[in-house]
C-alpha cells in the first residue's frame, strides 16, 4: 500500500503537485524537526535549510543564471539608452517633449500587456526556446530603434522591443525555481535581478561613450542601438545552448527525494487555481502596488530627468550618463543585501 503512494505521489500531475506542494513542505518540516532537534540532521536541499551560494551554483549550473543576468543587462542598456538619449532622439525625429515621453513608455505598457501571453506559451513549450526566439525579436527591434527616421517607426520599433523583452518576466523566474535548490533560491533571484541596476548603471555609461566616440554629432544616437546588437547577438546563441529544466524538478527533490520526470499528461495548472492561491498571499497585493509604482519611477522620471539637465543645464549625451549611472549605483549593493534578507525571511 505504502508503495502504491510512493509510486502515485511520484508520478503526479503538474496540477497535482502544485495543488499540493505547499502543504506538504510544511508537513515534511515539521516531521524533521520534531524527529531530531539537531538541525543538521536535516538535508540541505530541505525547504526551510540553508545552502551555499556555491553549492546551489553547482548543483544547477552557472549557465542559466548567467544567461539570464545578461538577458536583463542588455535589456536595461536598451531602455536606458532610450532615456539618457531622449533629447537626441527628440532633436532627430522633431517631437514634442509629450510625444518623446509616450515613445519611451509604448515599450513599457506593451511589455506588461505580453507577459501573460507569454507565460501561458512558455507553460506549453519549452522556456528556453521561447526565451530565445523572444530574445531574437527584442533584439531586431532594438536595432530598427537606431535605423527610424520618422514617429511611427519608432513606436513600432519600442513596441516590438517591449513584446520580446516581456518573454523573460515571466520565463526567468520559473527556469530559477526549477534549476536550482530552494534553498539557495531566492539568491539565485537576486543574481538575475542585479542584471536591472547592472544595466542602469552601466547602460547610461555605454550609451554616452558610444555617442562621444562617434563624434557627439546629431544621429550618433544611432550607433548605440546598433552597437548592442553584438553583445546581445552572442547572449542568444548561448541560450539557444541551455537545456530545459524539468518543472517542478526541485520541489520533488526536497518533498520526495526523487527528480524523475513528471508525466504531462494533464494540462498545466489552471490559471483561475493560480490566483486562488496568490489572493491568500499577502505579500502579492504589496508586489502588484510596488510594480506600478516602480514602473512610474523607472520610465517616466528618468525620461523627464534627462530632458532637464539637456533644457535647463545643456549637459550632453557624455555628461548625461555619468549622472544616469551614479544615480543607480546604490542599488548594486542594496539587491544582495535584500536577497541575503530574503533567504532568511524564508527560512522562517
Amino acid at each position: 500500500m505504502q508503495e502504491s503512494e510512493s509510486t502515485a505521489n511520484t508520478h503526479a500531475s503538474p496540477a497535482a503537485l502544485a495543488s499540493s506542494i505547499v502543504t506538504a513542505q510544511e508537513n515534511l518540516l515539521e516531521q524533521r524537526l520534531s524527529d531530531s532537534q539537531d538541525t543538521s540532521e536535516v538535508d540541505a536541499s530541505s525547504p526551510g535549510e540553508m545552502m551555499t551560494l556555491r553549492h546551489g551554483l553547482r548543483s544547477g549550473g552557472w549557465s542559466i543564471a548567467t544567461v539570464l543576468l545578461l538577458f536583463t543587462v542588455f535589456e536595461e542598456f536598451d531602455r536606458v539608452a532610450m532615456q539618457v538619449l531622449g533629447p537626441d532622439i527628440q532633436a532627430s525625429l522633431g517631437v514634442s517633449d509629450t510625444v518623446l515621453l509616450g515613445l519611451q513608455s509604448f515599450g513599457g505598457v506593451v511589455l506588461v500587456l505580453a507577459t501573460l501571453p507569454f507565460a501561458w506559451l512558455a507553460d506549453r513549450r519549452r522556456r528556453v526556446r521561447v526565451l530565445s526566439a523572444a530574445g531574437a525579436l527584442w533584439m531586431a527591434f532594438a536595432g530598427l530603434t537606431g535605423v527610424v527616421v520618422n514617429t511611427f517607426q519608432m513606436g513600432l520599433a519600442r513596441a516590438g522591443s517591449g513584446l520580446g523583452a516581456s518573454a523573460r518576466v515571466p520565463i526567468a523566474p520559473s527556469l530559477v525555481a526549477d534549476q536550482y535548490p530552494l534553498g539557495v533560491r531566492t539568491r539565485i533571484f537576486a543574481i538575475e535581478a542585479l542584471g536591472r541596476p547592472l544595466g542602469q548603471v552601466l547602460g547610461p555609461l555605454f550609451a554616452g561613450v558610444v555617442v562621444v566616440a562617434a563624434g557627439d554629432d546629431a544621429g550618433d544616437w544611432r550607433v548605440v542601438f546598433l552597437a548592442l546588437l553584438i553583445p546581445a547577438g552572442l547572449t542568444i546563441l548561448w541560450s539557444l545552448s541551455l537545456k530545459e529544466p524539468s518543472r517542478g524538478q526541485q520541489e520533488r527533490i526536497a518533498l520526495l527525494g526523487d527528480s524523475a520526470v513528471v508525466a504531462q499528461s494533464e494540462p498545466p495548472v489552471l490559471l483561475s487555481a493560480a490566483f486562488q492561491r496568490l489572493k491568500k498571499v499577502r505579500t502579492f497585493y504589496f508586489l502588484v502596488v510596488g510594480i506600478g509604482v516602480l514602473g512610474f519611477a523607472l520610465i517616466a522620471v528618468p525620461g523627464a530627468f534627462n530632458l532637464l539637465l539637456e533644457d535647463s543645464y545643456g549637459y550632453n549625451a557624455g555628461k548625461r550618463g555619468w549622472i544616469g549611472a551614479i544615480t543607480w549605483s546604490g542599488a548594486l549593493i542594496a539587491i544582495p543585501i535584500a536577497g541575503r534578507i530574503g533567504e532568511r525571511l524564508f527560512r522562517k
